[in-house]
């Protein structure tokens, strides 16, 4: 019998031999099911849910899915243009018993927190690649409940893309998912850093996922007085990129690499971090860096973080120290590496380590998200009291400090959200004079950058700024706010800041109860209390601070208004 040849070919499309190769994410994980227990409705089993996102169907016979180090082979199914499929156990496809879902005899667990999700295509190429910490619930790990992706038109995008699921029965296996939502993403590839593998291999780190065809490019990349043989961006996440040099890097010289045109799979480019710096460095001792900053106390959806600062006069590197915690009988805990790569720390550098930079910027000011870094866990930090140590993975000690709650500022009203700064990186870490809490002017911390309450040498008086004398709330962006700035003599100082009009009226609380920096600064916009714009005229600015040993000072600053005649 002799087929047509319209038939023939369309026979031939749906074997994988003849059908044409998938690209990166024409496939995505969509949901996952890590922690299925104490289930909210959904049977005992954990699950993994793809979505076809492109206009072409797919046959997945010959594809595999990875949890970790384990693969599977998928069965032949036909995964129609978007459409979903759930494969899970086969005693899970039976407790659902439902179309969509099916058993795969060797499905491989799925870790409570934290694991590496891989989907390979035919070729075995990368179609997509997750990996989820327990931060994508916000906080602990909620059993019973899935991860579902809100938005798949940005499938780079990681952790704020990802929620807990808000179904009843606590996920949506082969149904779409309970979390959508149009996602606001503006996030760029960063460089973050770059490490040397050996004289002549440099890997570069960014920020999130690259899109692979150009950044293979070796003209994407300038290190002077090298040429770049062959570049290769690394599986899964794509995430790294690594460089073969022409010739060996000298040990002891610093080297800048830059990078052009890097973007991620939605096109965005960044334009702020396109830099690195490279070379030598000396291993850490102890004191050399410290523990800077503790963020243990949050509200749901914000993550802790530990910082750390090179108090030293050379350069090191993060992959060789850890994070640890003491138990009760004082024996270190599990050690939480900070980084595998060789993330130079150059002297007076801070570096933040959280699960989740995205929520923790998205909280707070963090005026260099580049020195923001993420990580798969920290040490348990009880809200009450506890201690972290930093140590190197022979268990010597680097830096140490043991907390408590009783040593954040006390006249707030509440420590949470709110993180322990280091006053001074050269005194003791078991001082608790030296440790205040963060200032409010950044919203109760400073991840990556230097503290708010630092003070290098005593300053005797206060000394408070009031600039320009006049302002033009009409003038666009030129002396259109007035800023109010200030240098304190030590930490601890809680300030109130009213304006009043020149008949005495309390017009604007700039600020109430704020606990305020070494330095700092408020600024006005001529606005009232309801964000309605002033008319010229003279207003006062009065200012008082106070602090715990009684000390009450008041100030008087006056500026004028000027607007437009209309």
């Amino acid at each position: 019998m002799r087929l047509p040849v319209v038939c023939l070919l369309g026979l031939l499309n749906q074997l994988p031999a003849f059908s044409q190769a998938p690209a990166r994410y024409d496939v995505i994980i969509h949901e996952i099911l890590p922690k299925p227990t104490p289930t909210a409705g959904l049977p005992a089993f954990e699950y993994i849910e793809l979505k076809n996102r492109g206009s072409k169907a797919w046959n997945l016979a010959g594809w595999k899915l990875g949890v970790n180090k384990r693969e599977i082979q998928l069965p032949a199914y036909q995964l129609e243009p978007d459409s979903l499929v759930v494969f899970c156990s086969t005693a899970a496809a039976a407790a659902y018993n439902q179309p969509g879902i099916i058993g795969h005899p060797k499905f491989p667990p799925l870790a409570d927190d934290t694991a590496l999700i891989t989907l390979y295509g035919p070729e075995a190429q990368v179609i997509h690649s997750i990996y989820y910490t327990r931060d994508w619930y916000g906080g602990p790990v909620k059993g019973g409940r899935s991860l579902e992706m809100a938005d798949p038109s940005h499938p780079c995008t990681e952790t704020n893309n990802w929620l807990p699921s808000p179904d009843p029965k606590g996920g949506t296996p082969a149904k779409p998912n309970a979390a959508a939502k149009q996602l606001e993403d503006d996030s760029r590839p960063d460089l973050l850093f770059a490490s040397v593998a050996d004289s002549q291999q440099v890997f570069l780190h960014f920020s999130k996922p690259v899109d692979s065809s150009i950044a293979a490019n070796p003209g994407r990349y300038l290190l002077p007085g090298f040429n770049i043989l062959t570049v290769k961006v690394l599986p899964p996440i794509f995430n790294e990129v690594a460089l073969q040099l022409h010739k060996p890097l000298n040990p002891d010289s610093l080297y800048t690499i830059t990078v052009n045109g890097i973007k991620d799979c939605e096109g965005k480019e960044s334009g702020l971090f396109l830099s690195a710096v490279i070379g030598k460095s000396a291993p850490p001792g102890p004191k050399d860096v410290v523990i800077n900053e503790l963020l243990f106390y949050t509200s749901p959806g914000i993550p802790e973080f530990i910082e750390i600062l090179n108090a030293s006069a050379k350069r090191t590197t993060a992959d060789k120290l850890f994070f640890s915690s003491r138990k009760k009988d004082g024996s270190f805990s599990s050690f939480k590496a900070l980084t595998q790569q060789a993330r130079i720390i150059e002297p007076g550098e801070h570096l933040a380590f959280t699960t989740n930079p995205q929520a923790l910027c998205g909280q707070f000011a963090c005026l260099a998200p580049n020195q923001v870094l993420k990580v798969g866990s920290l040490p348990s930090m009880p809200m009450e009291a506890g201690s972290i140590v930093l140590v190197t993975a022979d268990s010597s000690i680097i830096d140490e400090i043991h907390y408590s709650d009783s040593m954040h500022f006390a006249l707030m009203n509440t420590n949470r959200d709110v993180s322990l700064e280091r006053k001074s990186p050269f005194f003791p870490s078991d001082d608790m004079g030296n440790w205040h809490s963060a200032a409010g002017t950044y919203g109760g911390a400073s991840p990556g950058f230097r503290n708010t309450q630092r003070q290098e040498a005593a300053v005797n008086t206060i000394n408070i700024v009031l600039s320009p004398n006049v302002i033009f709330p009409d003038n666009g962006v030129v002396d259109n706010r007035a800023i109010l700035s200030w240098k304190l003599p030590s930490a601890g100082y809680t300030g109130n800041i009213r304006i009043f009009d020149a008949g005495g009226k309390l017009v604007k609380r700039l600020s109430d109860n704020l606990l305020m920096g070494i330095e700092g600064s408020v600024n006005w916009n001529a606005t009232n209390e309801y964000g309605e714009m002033l008319p010229s005229g003279i207003y006062i600015f009065l200012i008082e601070i106070f602090n715990l040993q009684g000390e009450v000072t008041r100030w008087k600053k006056t500026i004028v208004v000027a607007r437009k005649l209309t």
